[in-house]
């Protein structure tokens, strides 16, 4: 039975980080936008949801660094993007 680094898309993996990443940008962008006006709520709401996706992408670098790390998979297979 195949682990679940060995199934994983790491092509796939890696447009679905780069989306995210976008994702991270806009709501913090928005944080920051209410955080200037002076809008606590609001400001706090859009961080808290930043805060919560830039946990799923940092929990996305563990995977590929641990594909690279100890399973010996190649850079290049883990991070494609990084080729283009």
């Amino acid at each position: 039975m195949k682990t679940t680094i060995e199934r994983t898309n790491f092509e796939l993996l890696a447009e679905q980080k780069i989306e995210l990443q976008k994702t991270i940008n806009h709501y913090q962008s928005i944080a920051l936008r209410h955080g200037s006006k002076g809008n606590k709520e609001k400001y706090e709401h859009w961080q808290k949801k930043t805060n919560l996706l830039t946990g799923l992408l940092h929990f996305i670098d563990n995977i590929q660094d641990e594909a690279v790390d100890s399973y010996g998979y190649p850079e290049g297979k883990v991070f494609p993007n990084l080729e283009k």
